[in-house]
């Protein structure tokens, strides 16, 4: 492997919001640097891709509603049941992943959006319509026009969509009142913003990089104090600095804020990334156990940690081949699960939420893709 490459791949990897949508059984709109025909098309049925995921890890209405609403919902405040009816009557602290059934996002998943490429949505009250739906009931289908949403930039558009999108499933679920629709739409926009925007993407790729460059040269020191002395405590001191490392990884263990963040090249190696991060933590572990270090200890556990981010690179920029690095446990290591989940950096590393239902929903399959 070539280090200096890896490097420079790396650290030249790469890196916007706009005017808000506004939806309804009627829709609304503003004017910004404008979408083609074929880019609002595609955020539209990613919108539906992100909705309608079975995983609740992966479904990005249900983490919506888990870390911007949870137990702050009241019945006339960001009520859940029009989307999740079981929710609205049960205890948040009670809560399971089977509780998150929706008939409206089923509903979704077996009807495909209208899509008009030219003219306004059907409405019933406003001169324009961006989108509509076409009954209150989670039988109804979704309109979305494209004449209308394509003056919106592209770097906004999946956001833009994705919040219009639930404001028309409020009305699925049978609400009428305009007002409340947009209430969760415009909730949704600053959590989207926040989370997937712009400033959270830069900060995922600037620490990344600080992580693979901290390491190295935390590798690079393990290496001269143990060379000097296998018995200098120095050296494990440092391991646990790498440890801590690769546990802060921002997001690492969760595929669907780094696929909206990084918008990875090669989304189908996210499994190779996670598993070689994981392992290296795993070796961490074992080397933390052994009396004294040594050199080719060392050397091995650089391997690895290399491997990781060639993965990291492979998945996120398509620059490099992907290694197959896989964890020998088949769960995450009790003390890196723990750290990321109830720490005071909790969901750094990826955890979605804080359920204990949690420590079966990070951990990635234990498979390399080709």
């Amino acid at each position: 492997m070539k280090f200096a490459l890896l490097l420079c791949l790396i650290l030249a990897a790469s890196t916007s919001s706009g005017a808000p949508l506004r939806g309804g059984q009627d829709g609304g709109g503003g004017e910004a640097p404008s979408s083609t025909v074929e880019q609002v098309r595609t955020a539209i049925l990613h919108a539906y891709k992100l909705a309608t995921a079975s995983d609740i890890n992966l479904n990005i209405f249900k983490r919506f509603w888990l870390s911007e609403i949870g137990i702050f919902w009241t019945e006339d405040y960001f009520n859940p049941r029009p989307l999740f009816p079981t929710v609205a009557n049960k205890n948040f602290s009670a809560l399971e992943p089977t509780d998150f059934s929706s008939p409206v996002l089923e509903g979704l998943a077996t009807r495909p959006p209208q899509i008009l490429e030219q003219g306004d949505c059907p409405q019933s009250t406003r001169e324009h319509a961006d989108a509509s739906v076409s009954e209150y009931t989670p039988d109804g289908t979704v309109c979305f026009s494209i004449a209308q949403l394509k003056r919106f930039p592209p770097e906004d558009l999946l956001g833009e969509t994705l919040a219009l999108l639930l404001h028309e499933s409020i009305h699925l679920g049978g609400v009428r009142d305009e007002k409340i629709a947009e209430s969760w739409q415009n909730r949704f926009r600053k959590y989207y913003q926040r989370h997937y925007g712009i400033a959270a993407s830069d900060h995922s790729e600037r620490q990344i990089k600080r992580s693979l460059a901290a390491g190295l040269v935390l590798l690079d020191r393990m290496t001269d104090n143990v060379s000097a002395d296998p018995a200098d405590p120095t050296a494990k001191a440092q391991l646990g600095e790498l440890a801590v490392d690769l546990i802060i990884m921002p997001n690492f263990l969760d595929p669907l804020t780094l696929e909206l963040t990084l918008k990875p090249a090669k989304p189908e190696l996210y499994n190779n990334y996670a598993n070689a991060v994981i392992a290296t933590y795993e070796k961490t572990e074992q080397l933390f156990k052994v009396r004294e270090l040594t050199k080719s200890m060392i050397d091995d556990l650089r391997d690895d940690f290399l491997i990781a981010f060639q993965n990291y690179d492979a998945y996120a920029h398509g620059n490099m081949d992907t290694v197959c690095l896989l964890p020998k446990a088949s769960r995450i290591p009790p003390d890196m699960f723990n750290y990321l989940t109830y720490s005071g950096v909790e969901r750094r590393g990826g955890a979605a939420y804080t359920f204990e239902f949690a420590a079966d929903v990070v951990t990635p399959p234990r498979s390399c893709a080709p």
